[in-house]
């Protein structure tokens, strides 16, 4: 990984459980982007729950003031609105809700405090660390092809929905030649509704 300086003022470090309620009062007014819900359990309550399951915090302030958040899971890697099911093993993590208050954008945070996060994984034994990203979502698949993160899988989904998403059809294209890929195999990843239809294929980035 390479060396990049935090800017002026930025700290980064792995949350405590006395930190967990100013993280959660940071997010609360921008729940919808930070931790999509669509229930009224306060923030608080749920990244609590969050952190008592075994899931990590690590976050950044500047000046006191909290400026990013990224969460790790290191039991599965799965997507429960999507039916998505993937069991995570020794020494792999899952990144998620990774999140910069719009104040503190366009500054390098995300960057520099992915780089520090990464190190703080490598610190706690992991060597895999894997996420999920909307193809559309251009900003932060910037930040993280520059933290060293590739492609190795795609997931298409036909979904139903009336009150709540309910998939018909997934289709799941992997890398055959990527050993990371092995996370979206038929062995690892199981959807648990509608069909599922896995392929070989090849990514760049």
């Amino acid at each position: 990984m390479p060396e990049r300086p935090l800017p002026a003022g930025f700290t980064v470090r792995g949350a405590e459980t006395a930190d967990l309620p100013r993280i959660a009062a940071a997010l609360e007014p921008h729940r919808a982007e930070a931790w999509p819900t669509h229930h009224a359990t306060p923030l608080e309550e749920i990244i609590s729950r969050a952190h008592a399951a075994g899931d990590r915090c690590f976050f950044g302030e500047i000046n006191g003031t909290i400026a990013y958040v990224a969460w790790t899971r290191f039991t599965e890697a799965s997507l429960p609105g999507r039916a998505l099911h993937i069991p995570l093993r020794s020494g792999e993590a899952y990144g998620y809700a990774l999140y910069v208050l719009p104040q503190f954008r366009a500054q390098g945070l995300a960057t520099a405090a992915g780089l520090e996060r990464l190190r703080w994984l490598r610190g706690l034994g992991i060597r895999r660390n894997y996420g999920w990203l909307n193809a559309r979502n251009g900003p932060i698949l910037k930040v993280q092809t520059r933290l060293g993160y590739r492609f190795v899988a795609r997931l298409e989904q036909t979904t139903w929905r009336i009150r709540f998403r309910v998939p018909l059809l997934t289709v799941v294209t992997f890398n055959p030649a990527d050993p990371l890929g092995e996370w979206c195999t038929p062995g690892r990843l199981a959807c648990r509704r509608g069909v599922t239809i896995f392929r070989r294929g090849s990514f760049r980035g």
